[in-house]
């Protein structure tokens, strides 16, 4: 072994932090370290995220709803500020009740739509930061019934060859 490539949530970022300090090779993927001795690439989910949310009011969303992934990383941090960016600009208020964090897998998906859609006054669009939530919520609708997208707009993040198998397809983030 002579280097490791390193995925850090919140929770295990000071082991990145010690590998650098060992000295031994590494990089971080997706994430971002004052430290100058850890070495990391990332992208800039946040002001993609905002012009994804920025995209569904234009469409004239005003309810939109948000599902993130509930351990913390840079990535999601940054997807969720960018959704909460959109909102602010526009005057829109940030309804706590309208942010899931939840698991990021298919299952994840499905929760986010039963929780969201049995609110009083429903989303009519939600930004998803993770795409397998993405087919998870799109399974929840056909099997709800709910029409997307006539009924309610879904946005993910992330491309991936699994996206293209989607029904109906869905619009995402592409970095």
């Amino acid at each position: 072994l002579r280097g490791v490539i390193l995925r850090s949530v919140e929770s295990s970022r000071h082991i990145c932090e010690e590998i650098a300090r060992e000295g031994f090779p590494s990089v971080v993927v997706a994430d971002r370290f004052e430290n100058p001795a850890v070495n990391f690439i990332c992208c800039d989910s946040r002001s993609d995220s905002q012009r994804a949310v920025q995209h569904l009011i234009d469409m004239g969303h005003r309810r939109i709803g948000l599902a993130v992934h509930a351990v913390r990383d840079t990535d999601h941090e940054d997807r969720k500020a960018g959704y909460e960016d959109a909102l602010k600009e526009n005057g829109i208020a940030i309804d706590p009740h309208m942010v899931v964090e939840i698991m990021a897998w298919v299952d994840g998906g499905a929760s986010v739509i039963n929780r969201l859609m049995s609110l009083p006054q429903p989303p009519t669009a939600i930004y998803f930061t993770d795409p397998m939530v993405c087919f998870g919520a799109l399974r929840r609708c056909m099997e709800l019934g709910i029409k997307v997208p006539s009924e309610l707009s879904i946005v993910g993040f992330d491309d991936t060859d699994t996206r293209r198998h989607a029904y109906p397809a869905f619009t995402a983030v592409v970095q």
